[in-house]
């Protein structure tokens, strides 16, 4: 049922602020191998594309689930203690709010409204300006990502293996045992990667590497160390052409493929 959140919005811990620059060149070096391992010769004349930082910045608190891209490039990300933020789509700071219990799914934008899961059995959607649209209390917690359809309502499933589906206004549009196929165009599996546009794939390691592997077979691919958190699957921003990279530590990175450098 529909009830009104009492969450108040705090001040951002210091932080949670933009960080410009950071990392210099530790970012464009690509990590070592092994020990004990022999490296992979590299033709001299082999191109290789590093990734760029465009932003960093600090959620001030772990994270269980990775930040969310909505579709004009604006970042939400939400942590463990109950803290939903809102990064404009340059990475600079625009909002924070508080909501009950630790975000545990990535931030899902769909119908004009972010919508957050919270480890207290509550789905959040959140207007763009990080204001309260509506709250549902569920029965049972929400065990997948959300998907949505083009008119913003969002689906998942819950640990009682039920499907649900909200409407963009907070009612429940459906609600049946779930079996594979019963809305095929639902998808709430995550892939261990992410491909932009240009077909350049983007994989976080649990060591807190970045594996960067450009679509072009003639390209080298790149290892990025970003911190020793383990890193969440990226996701892509197609407005701002960035790929989005979250750390379990709270730590969220911006990074561009636009930088080609040739091995010497």
């Amino acid at each position: 049922m529909l009830f009104p959140d009492k969450a108040k919005t705090r001040a951002v811990d210091l932080r949670a602020r933009l960080i410009w620059p950071f990392f210099g060149l530790l970012w464009l070096a690509v990590a070592p191998p092994a020990a004990g391992a022999a490296p992979t010769p590299v033709p001299a004349s082999a191109p290789q594309v590093v990734p760029v930082p465009r932003f960093h910045f600090d959620a001030g608190a772990p994270l269980a689930a990775a930040a969310g891209v909505g579709p004009d490039g604006a970042v939400c990300v939400g942590t463990v203690d109950g803290y939903v933020h809102g990064l404009a789509p340059d990475g600079s700071f625009a909002w924070s709010r508080t909501v009950h219990g630790a975000v545990t799914r990535r931030p899902h934008f769909a119908g004009q409204r972010w919508f957050i899961v919270t480890s207290s059995q509550r789905v959040y959607a959140l207007n763009p300006d990080g204001s309260l649209s509506w709250v549902f209390k569920l029965f049972s917690p929400v065990e997948t990502e959300l998907a949505s359809d083009a008119s913003g309502a969002v689906y998942f499933v819950a640990a009682d293996q039920f499907l649900y589906g909200l409407t963009a206004h907070g009612a429940i549009s459906l609600r049946t045992r779930f079996r594979p196929g019963i809305k095929p165009e639902l998808t709430f599996t995550q892939p261990d990667l992410t491909r932009d546009t240009q077909g350049n794939s983007w994989r976080g390691r649990s060591d807190g590497v970045l594996e960067f592997q450009p679509a072009s077979g003639a390209m080298t691919a790149s290892l990025v160390p970003l911190t020793s958190s383990a890193l969440f699957v990226p996701a892509w921003s197609s407005a701002s052409r960035l790929a989005v990279v979250s750390a379990r530590s709270g730590l969220v990175f911006g990074l561009d493929p636009a930088r080609v450098r040739a091995h010497h």
